[in-house]
């Protein structure tokens, strides 16, 4: 039996008419001059796709009662408000201070909410068929708990009222392996509008998409999971879990509140973050074995990005993590020398340092038709030293790997194999160390009021504002 019914539609699309009322309503008093919440309307929008695209029974019971009772659509809206910014995330969040990721992200629903009920129907039962869910939706949510690191890459506000186990125990995180890889404000899921004829031809069309937040949730997953590995072992030793079961399968009710209750004790926290004591690798993050991703080139082959190999430059490339149109990049991507360092943590070393030192002369290239552009900024200049500097250390790196490879030759009395590897180890440690320079002197130059990112200001009103958990 399906999770979406036609009849309940009906009765949805007749709460959706109330919220897109009231959002009329305030849009025509704005219109005449009048201050209106900015929020509030903003709210209603988020609250109104969430409606058409979660599955009946996530507001099933709030439908019946905004009808029969006759509800004002503001009603309806800050009773919705309530149940995804509080009641929703509380059921499901590992640590207090965690935020619920949507694994389908909610952007998806802006094209769908466009679309008549009937072809939303279609599309919702469509996706169901091939094991997609949408906005607040259980499936969508359940299991999607992560501390901020692993979401968006920051550090949690500070907590007034006590320690913030997170910032306080915790690694900082890597964008790159992080729910949000190329953003909160994700260009990759911006879609011209366009009305659909039936359900499967707008699921084909937002095909690709659902790629995108496959990806992202199996970043998110991946950071997160020393704290996931330490918060099984204590629940287990608790009787909490049984053995082979994962926190992450399990719905609301008393075991998963039980578990919570248990991860909230300090002496558990300060365990259950200190585990993650580094930020994730987005070198081995490129060789882990990806879930959902898989899932969804196995379902459509047919897609171009489904024939890329996994972990592959090109794949990270078609997946839009960076160098996606009509956003910036990281500055880190931007350098062609450091994009080419892709190539090292998929291949295997040898051929990831041939690889590096081969983009010497580009990067040289590169950077002096860049400092011909701008003759006045100086660290051009530094940075092109950088890439000297980095250039030899690849190249004695390449050096060493090629004795240790072969064997030929000792040192000291010292096999060739064993000090290779000592010298490829310490040279190619100081060309990261350069190209972190270079990163350094790039960031340095933004300004410290954009490295800082956000204000606490910015923060306060963008939750305001009802941004995506």
């Amino acid at each position: 039996m399906s999770k979406f019914d036609a009849e309940y539609n009906v009765a949805k699309n007749l709460v959706v008419e109330k919220i897109q009322q009231w959002v009329n309503e305030q849009k025509a008093l704005k219109a005449a001059g009048t201050k209106i919440s900015k929020s509030g309307v903003k709210q209603a929008e988020r609250a109104k796709r969430s409606v058409i695209s979660s599955t009946d029974e996530t507001f099933g019971f709030l439908v019946e009662e905004s009808l029969s009772k006759n509800l004002s659509g503001e009603a309806i809206k800050n009773k919705i408000r309530g149940l995804i910014e509080r009641q929703f995330p509380k059921n499901l969040r590992l640590i207090s201070s965690d935020r619920i990721h949507h694994k389908n992200a909610l952007e998806l629903v802006e094209l769908v909410s466009q679309q008549s009920p009937d072809v939303v129907l279609q599309f919702l039962q469509r996706s169901e068929k091939e094991g997609y869910f949408y906005g607040d939706s259980l499936e969508n949510t359940r299991g999607a708990s992560f501390t901020e690191a692993s979401h968006t890459a920051a550090f949690p506000q500070d907590n007034a009222s006590g320690i913030n186990y997170p910032k306080e125990y915790g690694a900082a995180g890597e964008k790159l392996v992080s729910g949000h890889p190329a953003g909160t404000n994700d260009p990759r899921f911006k879609f011209q509008n366009k009305t659909y004829s039936s359900g499967d031809e707008l699921f084909d069309a937002i095909k690709p998409a659902l790629a995108f937040s496959a990806d992202a949730l199996d970043r998110a997953l991946f950071a997160d999971r020393p704290r996931e590995e330490m918060l099984e072992i204590l629940a287990r030793n608790q009787g909490l879990l049984e053995p082979g079961e994962s926190v992450r399968d399990l719905n609301p009710g008393p075991r998963l509140q039980a578990i919570q209750k248990f991860a909230e004790e300090p002496a558990n926290k300060i365990l259950i973050e200190g585990y993650r004591n580094a930020p994730a690798s987005y070198g081995d993050f490129l060789q882990s074995p990806r879930p959902n991703l898989t899932k969804f080139r196995e379902q459509f082959p047919e897609e171009p990005l489904s024939k890329l190999p996994m972990g592959s430059p090109e794949l990270e490339k078609a997946l839009g993590v960076f160098d996606f149109s009509g956003a910036k990049a990281p500055t880190l991507l931007k350098n062609p020398f450091i994009k080419t360092g892709l190539m090292a943590a998929t291949a295997i070393p040898f051929l990831g340092t041939a690889a590096g030192a081969a983009t010497v002369e580009m990067q040289a290239a590169a950077r002096d038709e860049e400092i011909a552009s701008n003759p006045n900024d100086p660290t051009l200049q530094v940075n092109k030293a950088l890439d000297i500097a980095s250039g030899y250390g690849d190249r004695l790196s390449l050096a060493g790997m090629a004795s240790t490879a072969t064997g030929v030759g000792a040192v000291a009395g010292i096999p060739m194999t064993a000090a290779g590897e000592t010298v490829s180890l310490l040279a190619s440690g100081g060309s990261m160390a350069l190209d972190f320079g270079r990163f350094m002197v790039n960031e340095l130059k933004r300004g410290p009021q954009q490295i800082r990112g956000r204000s606490g200001a910015k923060r306060a009103e963008e939750d305001l504002e009802f941004s995506t958990l």
